[in-house]
């Protein structure tokens, strides 16, 4: 599950995922901000996959890198709120393969995202995600 809400008087957009997540989920939630009649892409974003599990491999990492170069105009900030290693580590790959034209932070609290972002989000996005993440070792 997916949803998104822009907030035009903090010049964001919060993009959220819930559950499993796959490429078509990541690329359905663009396509839907970026046809909003509220859009702007003076607006900064952040996406939180804090509550979600990536169901992505990295040939689909590199795809989707290359379907946002190809369709951003997003002038604002991007940040991303990941609270699962193996998922921040599927997020960075995608980060990598933007740079250097596209630049996002990844942060796993919500107070970092604010102060990288210049606004409050606690207003808007939970800190408190309890995700139990399984280690092996």
């Amino acid at each position: 599950m997916h949803h998104y809400e822009i907030i035009p008087l903090e010049g964001i957009i919060l993009q959220t995922f819930i559950g499993n997540v796959s490429i078509n989920d990541v690329e359905e939630l663009y396509a839907n901000v970026r046809n909003d009649k509220n859009f702007s892409n003076q607006f900064s974003m952040i996406t939180d996959f804090r509550n979600s599990h990536l169901k992505i491999t990295l040939e689909e990492i590199k795809l989707a890198a290359s379907y946002y170069k190809e369709r951003s105009k997003l002038l604002g900030k991007r940040a991303i709120l990941v609270n699962k290693s193996i998922d921040t580590a599927k997020l960075l790959t995608f980060c990598d393969y933007l740079k250097p034209e596209i630049y996002f932070s990844v942060y796993s609290t919500v107070d970092c995202a604010s102060s990288f972002m210049g606004v409050n989000l606690d207003r808007y996005l939970e800190e408190d995600i309890s995700i139990r993440e399984d280690v092996y070792i």
